[in-house]
């Protein structure tokens, strides 16, 4: 009997007690929600929040260059005479002007003069060269301290010889490719330097009486860039 009695005494307290309990672990556990319980609407949110690009350092920028190049001819002048029929290798120099049209890409127009050795075995034999043009380039990491680059561009050549042909012998030429790689890298905010390698395809147009025209004339040269960026980077 007694055993009951503290039974039936026990009961409603243990109960009250089991109560208070479970409502205190409820509510540590409901202020403490997991992050795989959280919204999943908000991280997608966040993860895909867009990214802004990096300073615009290419459009609107003015560009002025200018290069020194050893220049390597061959090909034809024309059916008649090679171009190593009339010269050799030589020195060529190009001014630039550019500007940027959007975050890579630069429009600009060139021109170039060229002083070119003897052939072999003609002494008297000497070559000029002059062309002007307009060339698109490519800038593949803007914003960096170097700089990579490619362009392509189209223009006008022509060149004179001297010696074995008529005096001035003149052949006038389209360019028709002028593949340009280089790589620009900055030495301050607004001066660059880049080595250079160009490749370029001329199709003679004019060719001196009783010659023909329409052969093509290459050249590859490799040399060193100045640049000037404005208002810099």
């Amino acid at each position: 009997m007694k055993i009951s009695r503290l039974a039936r005494a026990a009961t409603p307290r243990l109960l009250l007690r089991l109560l208070t309990g479970s409502t205190l672990v409820f509510a540590a556990i409901s202020t403490q929600v997991p992050a795989w319980a959280a919204d999943p609407g908000a991280s997608e949110e966040a993860g895909e929040a867009p990214v802004p690009f990096e300073k615009n350092l290419v459009g609107g920028h003015v560009q002025l260059a200018a290069s020194a190049s050893y220049a390597l001819p061959f090909g034809r002048l024309s059916d008649e005479q090679s171009r190593t029929d009339r010269s050799r290798g030589g020195g060529l120099f190009t001014g630039e002007a550019a500007v940027g049209l959007d975050r890579f890409v630069f429009l600009g127009a060139y021109g170039e003069y060229g002083l070119y050795q003897a052939a072999k075995g003609c002494d008297d034999c000497s070559a000029s060269s002059w062309g002007a043009g307009l060339q698109v380039a490519y800038h593949v990491a803007q914003g960096l301290r170097i700089d990579p680059w490619i362009s392509y561009g189209v223009g006008y050549r022509q060149l004179s010889t001297l010696g074995a042909l008529p005096d001035p012998a003149r052949y006038h030429s389209l360019e028709w490719m002028r593949l340009c790689l280089g790589t620009d890298w900055y030495v301050t905010s607004g001066f660059a330097v880049s080595p250079i390698a160009q490749f370029g395809v001329a199709t003679t147009l004019d060719a001196p009486r009783g010659e023909s025209a329409g052969s093509t004339d290459l050249r590859f040269q490799f040399g060193l860039r100045l640049l000037l960026d404005f208002p810099g980077r």
